[in-house]
């Protein structure tokens, strides 16, 4: 029998998120629904979608509809001393993936913000991790370095101009466009083999960043490397998956940015990494890192889903034991399928995979 992957509906998701972030002690944030619209407006970059939806206010000053959490909780933590770990689910408005059509979606996440050391970045993308199985137990955390490309950048005395073009070629795995722009940017040859190696670095943490790490001798780019290896080597190793062309915008995120991913859907459904620049921008001397799940990507999963009512239909007979029965649909519906036993199938019932039941206990696809 083919595996059926089960997701759980947005509301049981964003509950089991929740129960997840209490456990590892955050606490739950809440806002209101406004901001200024200034503040989205001044870093439309970080935003998902650059669309917002904006009024006037009865003071006459201009509000929107916020279209996303991080900033409005990076904004806030100014007033906040020691380190501030916090979850939130929040309504955010911005435009359907699908349809371009303003919508409210929840937004589910969480934000470290203060000083942050190695044990909180690992324990976020820990929970970036553990927030993915929770969704579907087929996923892919993607993690790069922001910071590594700057220090190669640097290294290969690339011009400040051609950083734009090389970080849009990481991010569509270029190596032709790669090789274009530092050859007319007059990189040599020995940096261009360098920063394509990086371009092509992809797997297990563990088999790629050593590798990385030989790249260069220097203790500025070994250290780094070695402070990666140590933050990743706590994740599970088949979950994660280094890649730098989910390096972002170089614009607000350094050290270390990653993007989340379930089988089945082709965009991500977690995004994150760290900001300091963005708390830089907002006036902060603060550290960050943190990541939102969009719930709202997993629904043309869960739409296709709904094409039946039931992930399998159990025939079973009278000669079956009862205890067989059970046996039986706990075992498939284990994984969170939708399982049914009955004697006979029911034509208004549609199922994806029958299952018949042998009077031995073994189960077997009609």
């Amino acid at each position: 029998m083919k595996k059926t992957i089960s997701l759980p509906t947005p509301d049981v998701a964003e509950s089991k998120l929740q129960d997840l972030y209490r456990q590892a002690g955050y606490l739950p944030y809440r806002m209101s629904k406004f901001e200024e619209y200034d503040l989205y407006a001044r870093n439309r970059e970080f935003l998902q979608s650059p669309n917002i939806i904006t009024f006037t206010d009865a003071d006459g000053s201009l509000r929107a509809l916020k279209p996303d959490v991080t900033l409005s909780i990076a904004k806030n933590a100014a007033g906040t001393d020691g380190l501030t770990k916090v979850f939130y689910s929040e309504s955010v408005y911005r435009p359907d993936r699908s349809t371009n059509m303003f919508r409210e979606i929840t937004q589910t996440g969480l934000e470290c913000i203060g000083p942050v050391d190695g044990y909180c970045m690992a324990e976020v993308l820990f929970l970036a991790v553990k927030s993915l199985e929770t969704l579907c137990p087929e996923c892919v955390l993607d993690v790069s370095f922001p910071d590594l490309l700057t220090k190669a950048f640097k290294k290969a005395r690339v011009k400040d101009e051609d950083v734009p073009a090389l970080m849009k070629a990481f991010c569509a795995k270029s190596p032709h466009t790669l090789s274009a722009i530092l050859d007319g940017s007059g990189v040599s040859g020995k940096d261009t083999e360098i920063l394509l190696k990086l371009l092509a670095a992809e797997g297990e943490p563990k088999k790629v960043l050593p590798g990385i790490r030989a790249l260069y001798e220097d203790e500025d780019w070994t250290g780094a490397v070695d402070d990666y290896l140590m933050i990743l080597s706590v994740l599970p190793q088949k979950r994660v998956c280094v890649d730098f062309s989910a390096a972002g915008s170089l614009t607000y995120y350094n050290g270390i940015v990653f993007r989340g991913f379930l089988k089945g859907i082709p965009d991500c459904v977690l995004s994150g990494g760290r900001y300091d620049l963005l708390m830089e921008r907002l006036g902060q001397k603060k550290l960050a890192i943190g990541f939102a799940v969009y719930l709202d990507a997993c629904e043309a999963l869960l739409r296709r889903r709904q094409d039946y009512d039931l992930d399998v239909l159990l025939l079973y007979t009278e000669n079956d034991s009862l205890k067989d029965v059970f046996k039986a649909v706990q075992s498939l519906s284990a994984d969170g399928s939708r399982v049914r036993a009955a004697k006979e199938a029911d034509p208004a019932i549609r199922a994806r995979t029958v299952i018949k039941l042998f009077g031995d206990g073994r189960i077997g696809t009609c």
